[in-house]
């Protein structure tokens, strides 16, 4: 009895060293080999067996790679003749650091402060507050400095009343102009009163360099045009006391105008730089951007709205609902969200309860991290304060910011898919070629394997053809079939 083994390639005509094997055993001349044939054929076992083994693996590890394909972040360096410039969020301090007037405090039966330096938080500094009288919308009011956003114009007739004590003055502009910009006012717990300009839509793409800048004059008097303008001595000194000094400071927040500005960083992720420009000096700041461009995946997706706000309104609710409290403090919701439509706090034990669990700044961030989506752009700003010169003793009370980029330049972020189809059919080509020996032409010569048994089939049990004898040879039907190439191949194979 005789096997007969094919090798499908017809590219060469030699046998493989395992058809060999198998036709040595069963010939005349394979008698007592029988020993050497057991051990090749449990030698390519085992070596099949663990070619295999790491194929599956290789396949699973590339095809997990093409489902969820790892990410790479691309990193260029451009130049452009226009940027977009931030938006700027000014906040004043006086000489404690803090963001309210004391002596307003005190009018309002507050002790002092309810935070001290050291970062303390004092509820009994509320004991004796009017509850029920007066509501925390007007305490925030008059205790936080205010400021008049004023034309540069304007500054000549804007003289020292009996008001000017509440009220401080700002002067922005971009591109020297001060309609380039819009601003919103915003009540915080730890900052008080914060003002933020952003560059309108046309103004927003502006060149490099000071002249295009944002240019903020901060508290400017123009003192000695208006004592000029008076003989009256007791008036001018009376405008030299210490009440109208305004000794402490601005906090400058750069930030994506596209985005919100919130004190609580933990929870909104929010990115801004941070500078401090005391009164008395004038301050040069040179920032730069970054612009980056991540991926919007189903585990991942991204959302167009601000994340800001929305963590901020998430977590109020959360906090309310947690707590119990159906009741409102002046910062604890984004006005740009619209009104809470819940009534405000106005008993002590309510608003301790608020401000108290208002200052645990990860709380439910998890959840509000899941509910709100990230942005896949945005613009991250970075800035060096390049100097601080000190200004002359008539404007001591005044700052002076000058925020600008340097040049065009600037970085782009961009997130990639570094494994795709391409580089998948290119790992499964090295695996499979250097595991088992398969290539393209492997398969090609497989398949034309295949071809030739479906024909051997086709011809040995249906008929391929039928002819019609003529009306003088009968009524029956002549069957022709093709003949059997595959049986003479395989006896010549034997020769």
């Amino acid at each position: 009895m005789v096997f007969h083994f094919e090798k499908l390639s017809f590219l060469n005509g030699r046998k493989s060293g395992f058809n060999v094997a198998i036709q040595n055993k069963y010939t005349e001349f394979g008698k007592g080999r029988q020993i050497a044939y057991y051990i090749s054929l449990v030698y390519w076992g085992i070596a099949l067996t663990g070619c295999l083994f790491w194929t599956y693996e290789q396949i699973s590890i590339s095809t997990d790679k093409l489902i969820h394909p790892p990410i790479s972040t691309h990193t260029r360096l451009n130049n452009n003749e226009t940027l977009n410039y931030p938006a700027v969020t000014l906040c004043y301090k006086n000489g404690d650091r803090q963001g309210y007037r004391l002596n307003m405090l005190r009018h309002f039966n507050l002790t002092g402060y309810w935070k001290n330096d050291d970062g303390r938080y004092f509820n009994d500094t509320w004991k004796d507050f009017a509850w029920g009288e007066m509501s925390l919308t007007e305490l925030w009011n008059k205790t936080t400095y205010k400021a008049r956003i004023l034309e540069l114009q304007n500054l000549y007739n804007y003289t020292h009343n009996d008001k000017q004590g509440e009220h401080m003055s700002i002067v922005a502009s971009l591109n020297n102009d001060v309609q380039a910009l819009y601003y919103s006012v915003n009540y915080f717990y730890e900052q008080g009163r914060c003002y933020t300009f952003r560059p309108k839509e046309d103004h927003m793409s502006l060149p490099p360099g000071s002249q295009y800048g944002y240019k903020f004059w901060l508290n400017y008097k123009y003192r000695p045009i208006q004592y000029s303008n008076t003989s009256d001595p007791e008036r001018i000194q009376r405008r030299k006391r210490d009440e109208y000094k305004y000794n402490g400071g601005w906090d400058v927040y750069i930030h994506d105008p596209k985005a919100a500005w919130s004190e609580n960083e933990p929870l909104t992720n929010s990115h801004h730089e941070h500078f401090f420009v005391e009164t008395g000096t004038k301050a040069k700041i040179k920032i730069g951007v970054i612009l980056y461009n991540t991926l919007n995946s189903s585990s991942d997706p991204c959302g167009s709205d601000s994340i800001t706000l929305c963590k901020e309104s998430c977590r109020w609710e959360k906090l309310m609902d947690n707590i119990g409290i159906n009741c409102s403090l002046p910062f604890t919701y984004p006005k740009q969200l619209g009104p809470l439509n819940v009534r405000q706090c106005n008993t002590f034990n309510d608003t301790m309860s608020m401000m108290y669990h208002y200052r645990d700044w990860f709380r439910f961030t998890p959840e509000c991290t899941e509910k709100c989506l990230r942005n896949c752009e945005g613009q991250i700003f970075t800035g060096q304060l390049l100097r601080n010169e000190v200004l002359k003793e008539s404007q001591r009370d005044s700052a002076f910011i000058d925020l600008y980029f340097p040049s065009g330049l600037y970085m782009n972020l961009e997130e990639e898919e570094t494994y795709g189809i391409g580089m998948f059919m290119a790992d499964m080509g090295g695996v499979y070629g250097f595991a088992l020996g398969i290539s393209v032409i492997t398969l090609l010569e497989f398949l034309d394997w295949v071809l030739l048994k479906l024909c051997r089939f086709c011809n040995e049990n249906m008929p391929c053809k039928k002819n019609k004898v003529s009306p003088g040879e009968g009524k029956y039907f002549k069957y022709v079939s093709l003949p059997d190439l595959t049986d003479r191949t395989e006896k010549e194979d034997l020769i």
